[in-house]
C-alpha cells in the first residue's frame, strides 16, 4: 500500500492497486541498472559534444539554439527508450511513471508556482540592473531545449521512474530520497566534468556547492511531484529554473 502518513507520498513496495502496478524489488535493482546506463552515456556524449568537433560543426540551421536542440533529440530519445521497454517489461502503466493526462492544467499553475521563489529574485534583478533580453528566437529554442531535453528526461529518470522504484530495495522514504538526490547529483558529474576539463576530483572540489545545491533540488522536485504524483509539475519548475536566467544578456 501507499504512505499515508504525511504529504509527501512516495510509492512503497507493496502492489499499488490503483494503478494497477507493482513495484518489487526486481524493480530497484533495474532502476539501478538504468542508472549506471545512464551514467555511461552522458559521459559518452560528454566526450561526443566537448572532446570532437561534431557538436561545434552542427549547424544545418541558422539559429544556434535550434541546432542545440536537434543534437540533443537523439540523446534524449535514447535516454528514455529504456525506461519505457523496463516498464512493458514489467507490465506496469504510464501512470506508474507520473506520465498523466489528468490534472495538466493544475499540473502546469502548480509548477509555475514552486519556480516562483526561485526565478522571480532573478527577474527583479534583471530588470533592476537594465539587463536587455535575449533574441526571441533564441528564447523560444531554448525553452524547448530545457523543457524537452532538461526538465521532461530528468524528471521521468529521476522522479517519475528511479524514486519510485528504488523503494523496492530500500524501504525508508527518506533513505531513498536523500540516496537518490544523491545520484541525481552525481548524474551532472562525468558530462559537465569534461566540459570544464577536470578531473573527478577537481570538479568536485570545484562545484561542490553546486552538487550540494542539485540534490536539495531532487528533495524539492520530489515534495512538488507528489503534490499530483504527475511529472508534468516538477517539470515546469525545473524548465523555468534553467530557462529564467538564460532571458537576460549579462
Amino acid at each position: 500500500m501507499v504512505e499515508t502518513h504525511d504529504k509527501m507520498v512516495i510509492v512503497s513496495p507493496e502492489v499499488i492497486k490503483e494503478k494497477g502496478n507493482e513495484i518489487e524489488r526486481i524493480d530497484g535493482f533495474l532502476s539501478i541498472g538504468y542508472y549506471v546506463f545512464y551514467i555511461i552515456l552522458l559521459y559518452l556524449f560528454g566526450l561526443l559534444v566537448f572532446k570532437t568537433n561534431i557538436f561545434t560543426s552542427f549547424n544545418y540551421f541558422e539559429n544556434d539554439k535550434l541546432n542545440q536542440f536537434i543534437f540533443y533529440i537523439p540523446i534524449t530519445f535514447i535516454s528514455v527508450i529504456p525506461i519505457i521497454i523496463i516498464k512493458r517489461i514489467r507490465k506496469q502503466s504510464f501512470t506508474s511513471l507520473g506520465i498523466k493526462i489528468s490534472n495538466v492544467p493544475k499540473s502546469i499553475a502548480l509548477g509555475v508556482l514552486f519556480a516562483l521563489p526561485l526565478v522571480l529574485p532573478v527577474l527583479i534583478s534583471g530588470f533592476i540592473k537594465g539587463a536587455s533580453f535575449t533574441d526571441i528566437e533564441d528564447m523560444i529554442w531554448t525553452f524547448i531545449y530545457f523543457l524537452v531535453c532538461i526538465g521532461f528526461v530528468e524528471e521521468l529518470v529521476f522522479r517519475g521512474f528511479i524514486q519510485t522504484r528504488i523503494r523496492g530495495i530500500i524501504k525508508g522514504k527518506w533513505m531513498s530520497i536523500m540516496i537518490v538526490g544523491v545520484m541525481f547529483a552525481m548524474i551532472h558529474i562525468p558530462f559537465q566534468m569534461l566540459r570544464f576539463n577536470m578531473s573527478f576530483i577537481q570538479f568536485l572540489q570545484h562545484d561542490f556547492s553546486h552538487l550540494l545545491t542539485t540534490m536539495i533540488f531532487h528533495i524539492y522536485f520530489v515534495y512538488i511531484y507528489t503534490r499530483l504524483d504527475n511529472i508534468i509539475a516538477p517539470t515546469i519548475t525545473h524548465t523555468l529554473i534553467n530557462f529564467i536566467p538564460t532571458i537576460f544578456i549579462l
